[in-house]
């Protein structure tokens, strides 16, 4: 599930969703309602948007698969029991925001946000299309706890290591959002193309690298 930005107030909606396995909160919420996510047992990640401040008592609850919450600074308020019966999760946050304050005060495991992807702000992957043999869906997802902007790069390339072609895409994406690039090879290149990689530089005049390469082994 994924909310516009449009949308600002959600009641406890999502209650007993036992497939939901992601959603990405609208940027315009102000605050994580009481029972939101009431046993959503599958879901494993939740990112609070920047634009929240408070998370309600029992947002979280019996959400056994819950393994990161990722707040941001914007959060000053946490009420008690927003975590019960979540055995696997974790807060993650920046060193000083309140939330680490709040987890070190109710015995909640916490970890700073940027052991959540090894230290990277982007998250990229790459699968196959469905529709056609010859395309790709790469993706980039702000893994951060704010909001993130650079460039996002898909390119493909022969045995050789000789790019073939690319795409680049400006990213500028709230926390837990992605972007995504098509990539559609050429039929007369399928032949000639052994690997598609997907990253993301902080941007293209400060080439500083952002997400780790991910790569895609073409088998012709």
């Amino acid at each position: 599930v994924t909310l516009p930005s449009t949308c600002t107030f959600i009641l406890p909606a999502f209650k007993n969703c036992d497939n939901l396995t992601e959603i990405i909160l609208s940027d315009g919420i102000p605050k994580v309602l009481n029972g939101i996510f009431y046993k959503c047992s599958a879901i494993k990640k939740i990112y609070i948007p920047d634009s929240a401040t408070e998370i309600e008592s029992g947002a979280f609850t019996d959400c056994e698969s819950l393994e990161a919450i990722v707040v941001p600074n914007s959060v000053t308020q946490i009420e008690e029991n927003v975590i019960t019966n979540c055995d696997k999760a974790v807060i993650y946050s920046e060193p000083d925001a309140y939330a680490r304050k709040y987890a070190e005060e109710n015995n909640i495991p916490w970890a700073d946000i940027k052991t959540l992807n090894g230290g990277w702000n982007w998250e990229t992957s790459i699968e196959k299309g469905e529709d056609k043999e010859n395309t790709y869906i790469c993706t980039a997802k702000n893994v951060s706890t704010g909001k993130k902007t650079g460039e996002f790069i898909a390119a493909y390339y022969d045995e050789f290591g000789n790019m073939l072609g690319s795409e680049i895409k400006d990213l500028n994406r709230n926390s837990g959002e992605k972007e995504t690039i098509r990539i559609t090879i050429p039929i007369g290149d399928m032949s000639k193309v052994k690997t598609i990689k997907a990253f993301v530089w902080d941007s293209l005049a400060n080439m500083n690298a952002v997400s780790q390469y991910v790569e895609c082994i073409i088998n012709n």
